[in-house]
């Protein structure tokens, strides 16, 4: 895995002129190579932190996050913002989503394994 986050890491340039084929890197900067942190959790903890920055935008952030609840067994309150907000207020530990009233046309939705709040 840090094999090939490194490789992802050096090869800026190449990835960028996909995205923004008039970039160019002036400086030649790039990314500095990770170093494995050494236990599984850390490592766990590197690789979803990376995912965010690589996939930033493509709607696969969420889907991560429920990841580490439900597969990795990582509790809420380390996954999701949760206690005091920044600007007052609390955030709470709610992670349910509300469902928006067209998704509920779709056939293959459920309420079955969840609780959630249809909104109209």
């Amino acid at each position: 895995m840090i094999t090939i986050l490194n490789d992802l890491r050096s090869q800026v340039d190449d990835l960028m002129a996909v995205v923004q084929p008039d970039y160019t890197n002036e400086d030649g900067l790039t990314l500095d190579p990770l170093v494995d942190p050494g236990t599984d959790e850390a490592r766990e903890d590197l690789l979803f932190r990376e995912r965010g920055f690589w996939l930033f935008l493509t709607g696969t952030r969420l889907g991560d996050l429920r990841r580490l609840v439900r597969d990795y067994g990582r509790a809420a309150e380390e996954v999701y913002p949760s206690g005091t907000y920044v600007q007052g207020g609390d955030h709470g530990v709610d992670v349910v989503f509300e469902i928006d009233f067209d998704e509920t046309n779709n056939p293959n939705y459920t309420t079955a394994n969840c609780d959630v709040t249809t909104v109209n």
